[in-house]
């Protein structure tokens, strides 16, 4: 298996709850409605916890790489990708 996995930051204007709402109900249900043209195996969805959600953690929160959640995306192998990646819907 190959994955490519993607650090996401949402848009400035965009709250938390906004972007977590809008990745798991519109782009989430469009990567898995594409998947078959895309040619990928399994898509997952990391969404990060609300500030303060974990007091123990509180301390990293002016850490540089905050992001809002992690995509993973599998292919079969790097070869599979590549194909993919390569034609127009890719």
């Amino acid at each position: 298996m190959f994955k490519i996995t993607f650090c996401l930051h949402r848009l400035p204007h965009m709250s938390r709850e906004e972007f977590q709402k809008y990745w798991r109900e519109v782009h989430g249900p469009m990567a898995v409605k594409h998947k078959d043209v895309l040619g990928f195996k399994r898509y997952v969805q990391t969404h990060a916890l609300a500030e303060g959600s974990v007091p123990a953690l509180d301390h990293l929160k002016d850490a540089p790489a905050q992001f809002d959640g992690v995509a993973e995306i599998w292919y079969e192998s790097q070869h599979a990708y590549e194909t993919r990646r390569a034609t127009p819907e890719g």
